[in-house]
């Protein structure tokens, strides 16, 4: 009898408890129900995002298939433009002779891309991942490639007129044939790439990284070396190129001038006798001297 009275008791004291708790009013309901919305979003939301990014992904990847397949969009980048905006790798896209002119591709991850002759004039790619892909006959004019990753790429026979590419890493890439007047390659790494007949008529090589780069006959009219990196650079046949443009380079004495045919070894060589005679010629030579000492620290 006292358990039942006691716990009759309890029940009363917890009723008048509660009793005496304020209402809840609109506001704190509405928080409540705030409260536990956001909750369930937390929850939801990054699964919703992630699907809702691969379903994006996929919707643009076939429409821009779908596109230029049936050539319907020859003059409009909006759908590679949307395709590079879901941030993905976009692997061995094939968009030849296509109309990309003043396309948004900044930072495009497009590798092993088949961009022969397409027209990207005045396009965005800074930043852009185009390691192995074939710009061969592409039209780059002014184009934006600054900071590009253009590492093995194919450009032969390019347009590149008044393209800005500084600080672009071009090591490996294959040029020859190629139009660069007026091109910005400072900063720019050449390293070790083969540049047959290209055209660099006021070409920007300032503090470029030109080390072991091969220039067979290329043309340097009013071009500027200032500052850029000659160490083992070829400079055989080059057209139009001045001690004064020469000397305005780093380690421009180790760079390699003229070279000879080997009938034993069935190919060109360095001519070291004839080639350090001319590097005697140019030291000599005080009138093309720079008239500020070439800071070359940078290649040190």
């Amino acid at each position: 009898m006292r358990r039942e009275v006691s716990v009759l008791s309890m029940k009363i004291n917890q009723s008048e408890s509660d009793d005496n708790l304020p209402p809840q009013n609109s506001k704190q309901k509405s928080h409540n129900y705030r409260t536990w919305f956001i909750s369930a979003l937390l929850v939801i939301f990054p699964t919703g995002y992630l699907l809702w990014r691969e379903i994006q992904f996929h919707a643009a990847q076939q429409l821009i298939s779908d596109c230029f397949r049936h050539q319907q969009c020859a003059d409009n980048p909006s759908s590679l433009e949307q395709l590079v905006k879901t941030k993905r790798k976009i692997k061995l896209l094939n968009l030849p002779n296509a109309h990309l002119e003043n396309a948004h591709l900044e930072s495009a991850h497009l590798p092993s891309a088949n961009l022969e002759n397409t027209h990207l004039e005045n396009a965005h790619l800074e930043n852009a991942h185009l390691e192995n892909a074939n710009l061969s006959i592409a039209h780059l004019e002014n184009s934006h490639l600054e900071n590009a990753h253009l590492k093995n790429v194919n450009l032969s026979n390019a347009h590149l007129e008044g393209a800005n590419l500084s600080g672009a890493d071009l090591s490996g890439a294959h040029v020859s044939h190629d139009h660069l007047q007026g091109a910005h390659l400072n900063r720019a790494n050449l390293q070790g790439i083969q540049l047959y007949h290209a055209d660099f008529e006021q070409t920007n090589f300032e503090q470029a990284n030109l080390s072991q780069t091969y220039f067979y006959r290329a043309n340097f009219d009013q071009s500027n070396l200032s500052g850029a990196n000659l160490q083992d650079a070829h400079l055989i046949e080059a057209q139009n190129l001045t001690p004064a443009q020469i000397k305005s380079a780093c380690h421009w004495e180790a760079a390699i001038y003229r070279r000879v045919w080997s009938s034993e070894q069935s190919k060109w060589v360095i001519a070291r006798a004839a080639n350090q005679q001319f590097i005697q010629q140019l030291k000599q030579d005080q009138a093309s001297d720079p008239k500020k000492p070439v800071d070359c620290s940078e290649w040190e």
